[in-house]
């Protein structure tokens, strides 16, 4: 069942057309890449679905229209992941605390829980000013599970990550998102981003132009050529490999290459 809905949304910014009648639907639970090349709309596509730009008949969370009225309300339950992030507290401790709401041992012990499985217990004590942008993204996801957000919307935070704490991160995601059904809905221009996705949206043009599972994207080598986005690297390796009759034309996706090259 549809969760987050999306229906004939038109929008631009002056004579821009960002987008043209589109729709779409997120299911509950999932976990869902929203990729295009840059400067196509993902992010105004997010500030919509979180309603900071409010378009009216064309969002709907669980059916229910995103207006004017109960914008905040759902909001409330929404994480949004952006590169700049504002902590208001003078330690990590206090900064979480705001998320549960009372200073008590209960909370403490639950906080600390938290962050020894994100491996952050030594910041504890510490300013958030003086942790890392990886330590700062970190810190807002474990904030998100404390106050128990049903949405996550993530853009483009991975611009400064190295490849390890990019995987260790999105696996972060991929854990809380199927403990907790968490619906999660991320912007990335870098096809490599979305192996752990449930589904990918890609948007070109103002329209969308493919809507489905992640390994049949990778096959549509036309796809990939008209959304503009760069193909991962081991994608194309194993397109060679096919040129060169090193695997069957039928491998679809990574495991399968290396089954067949192993054989």
């Amino acid at each position: 069942m549809s969760y987050i809905s999306i229906k004939n949304l038109n929008f631009g910014y002056d004579k821009k057309r960002i987008f043209n009648d589109i729709n779409i639907n997120i299911e509950k639970g999932s976990l869902v890449a929203l990729t295009s090349s840059n400067s196509s709309g993902k992010t105004s596509l997010l500030n919509i679905i979180y309603g900071n730009i409010i378009t009216e008949r064309t969002i709907f969370i669980n059916n229910v229209e995103l207006n004017q009225n109960n914008v905040e309300n759902f909001q409330r339950k929404v994480t949004f992941f952006t590169p700049c992030i504002k902590f208001y507290s003078k330690t990590v401790l206090d900064e979480l605390l705001l998320e549960l709401g009372a200073d008590n041992i209960i909370n403490k012990n639950k906080i600390k829980k938290i962050l020894q499985e994100f491996n952050m217990i030594k910041y504890i004590d510490k300013s958030p000013l003086c942790l890392s942008y990886i330590e700062t993204q970190k810190l807002n996801l474990v904030k998100a599970i404390l106050k128990k957000s049903e949405i996550l919307l993530i853009d483009n935070i991975f611009s400064y990550f190295d490849k390890y704490s990019k995987i260790e991160f999105i696996g972060l995601i991929k854990k809380y998102q199927i403990d907790n059904g968490l619906t999660v809905v991320y912007a990335t221009n870098d096809l490599n981003d979305i192996v752990f996705c449930d589904k990918v949206i890609m948007i070109n043009s103002a329209h969308v132009l493919y809507d489905g599972p992640v390994d049949k994207i990778y096959l549509n080598e036309k796809l990939l050529k008209e959304s503009k986005i760069n193909i991962p690297v081991l994608n194309e390796l194993m397109d060679k490999l096919k040129l060169y009759d090193i695997i069957n034309e039928n491998v679809c996706t990574i495991n399968e290459m290396v089954d067949e090259i192993c054989k």
